[in-house]
């Protein structure tokens, strides 16, 4: 009987151990490549946590309706912030193309002073 709910609830609710295999995934990755090739790591953290997830989000949820494109878009809002506070400082390349220039960027985790 309680395999059988867990099987239900894990049919129901896939995103949650999708989301933890990814976010392990890139965290093995930045451990074992040990920043070897900044560019390519920072990409694909920014993507798995930017767009990856919350497109996963939303395909497990989206028979929710419009809340679940409103959660959607907040976590890739949080994906992106996370993603700028996991990436070094001195290897945030693709962040810094794309933070407006002269200003803080929208990419940007710190405020210049």
């Amino acid at each position: 009987m309680i395999v059988e709910k867990s099987k239900i609830a894990l049919k129901a609710h896939w995103f949650l151990p999708v989301a933890v295999l990814v976010a392990g995934g890139d965290l093995a990755l930045a451990i074992v490549d040990s920043w070897s090739d900044p560019e390519l790591l920072e990409a694909a953290i920014l993507f798995d946590l930017a767009i990856l997830l919350p497109a996963l989000y939303w395909w497990c949820y989206r028979k929710r309706g419009w809340t679940t494109l409103l959660k959607a878009t907040a976590l890739s809002c949080l994906g992106i912030w996370v993603a700028g506070h996991i990436v070094r400082t001195n290897t945030t390349t693709l962040s810094a193309r794309l933070a407006s220039p002269g200003t803080s960027g929208w990419l940007s985790c710190s405020s210049s002073s």
